[in-house]
């Protein structure tokens, strides 16, 4: 008697950025996980949160896989997800390990800190509230006269 063959799992190549991964399913979690397990894979490959995780060319025509909630995304199974990928195709994932955004944010908190002060280069004149007629400006009618003439 033959033992039965059993069920081969699936392997989705992910690219984020220039790292080229691949998140290796078996069948039964095909069946089971939702695209919510499917962003924890990815996180513990990659450090990049699943909030931040921005997922491209994943997903059957008309379902929707960014910008949902955690329990939308307990709901959306993983077979539909891969119903939508193409053969010889990978997923782009897009976002940033926290890690980065914070270094980015310190940066600029340290930027800020050390300008002075804004420049606010709209006053005119040192503090007074002075109008300036352009259309009075002798050069400006000086222009207006010359091209009134030509």
């Amino acid at each position: 008697m033959e033992a039965p063959e059993a069920d081969v799992g699936i392997s989705i190549p992910v690219r984020w950025g220039k790292k080229k991964l691949t998140l290796s399913f078996a069948a039964e979690e095909v069946s089971t996980f939702s695209l919510h397990d499917f962003k924890r894979k990815l996180e513990r490959e990659t450090n990049v949160r699943p909030k931040r995780q921005k997922l491209v060319g994943i997903g059957a025509k008309g379902l929707k896989t960014n910008g949902l909630s955690e329990d939308e995304e307990r709901s959306v199974p993983l077979k539909d997800l891969l119903a939508g990928l193409k053969p010889g195709k990978s997923v782009m994932m897009i976002g940033s390990v926290e890690a980065v955004i914070e270094g980015h944010r310190k940066e600029e908190e340290l930027k800020l800190a050390l300008a002075d002060e804004v420049i606010d280069d709209f006053d005119i004149g040192d503090g007074e509230e002075a109008v300036m007629k352009v259309h009075a400006d002798p050069d400006n009618l000086e222009k207006v006269k010359r091209r009134v003439e030509q």
